[in-house]
């Protein structure tokens, strides 16, 4: 019995366990177009599974993608520059051109000597369309007053304008207006007579005005006068 093949399951078990694995001939030949082999030796690292060609197929896609983001990011750039430029140009075409900034020089010389008239005949509906709503006047002796407190002044009384004219000593002191498309600044020299209670002033002045345009016309927003050789005048 010693002598005889042992069929016992313990000796298939050794032959199971002492058997050579299969030999790994390296990694698969796939042939495009030919089925793949129906098992495959393991997975080399950071493979991806799935069939070659179609991560060969999938590169174009790819490459499309990134070109259409960086085509759409071109075009996102292109559009912001031409809105600075479509703004930029809408802006210019709203300053006057030579001829009409002579135009607007002229008007707010105008503007400017009638101003002065509605402050000597306390004509307030005038100065209403004159002055920009925010406006704000320093005086001669350094007060500011609001839009509303001038024209109040004016219409009571308060403050009363006997005399308001251009007093041209040189050349320097004519009337200026330097225009900057929408703004205006106005400078000049006059020669005022103001009542105010029981006083009386006559003295030289120095007019700082700024105008902005306000629809097809213009409105003051600032004035600045200061009193020649200071406030009030030497010896009143």
């Amino acid at each position: 019995m010693n002598g005889g093949s042992d069929d016992s399951p313990d000796q298939w078990s050794r032959s199971a366990g002492n058997s050579p694995l299969p030999k790994d001939d390296g990694p698969e030949t796939l042939i495009i177009g030919h089925d793949p082999p129906a098992t495959r030796g393991p997975r080399r690292p950071y493979e991806r599974p799935g069939r070659k060609d179609n991560a060969v197929s999938a590169r174009p896609v790819r490459h499309l993608r990134v070109l259409c983001t960086v085509l759409a990011g071109a075009l996102f750039v292109l559009a912001g520059l031409v809105a600075i430029a479509v703004g930029t140009g809408s802006e210019w075409r709203r300053c006057p051109n030579h001829s009409g900034a002579q135009t607007d020089i002229q008007r707010l010389r105008q503007l400017t000597e009638a101003e002065h008239g509605a402050l000597v005949t306390a004509d307030t509906n005038r100065l209403d369309t004159l002055l920009a709503e925010d406006f704000t006047l320093v005086t001669p002796d350094g007060q500011t007053l609001s839009r509303d407190d001038l024209i109040a002044a004016v219409r009571s009384g308060d403050v009363n304008f006997q005399a308001f004219r251009l007093h041209e000593f040189s050349s320097s002191d004519a009337l200026e207006v330097r225009l900057d498309c929408d703004i205006a600044t106005v400078t000049y020299r006059s020669e005022m007579e103001v009542s105010s209670d029981l006083l009386h002033f006559r003295h030289d002045s120095r007019h700082t005005d700024t105008w902005v345009r306000h629809g097809r016309s213009w409105q003051e927003v600032r004035g600045q006068t200061t009193a020649v050789g200071g406030f009030p005048p030497p010896g009143q």
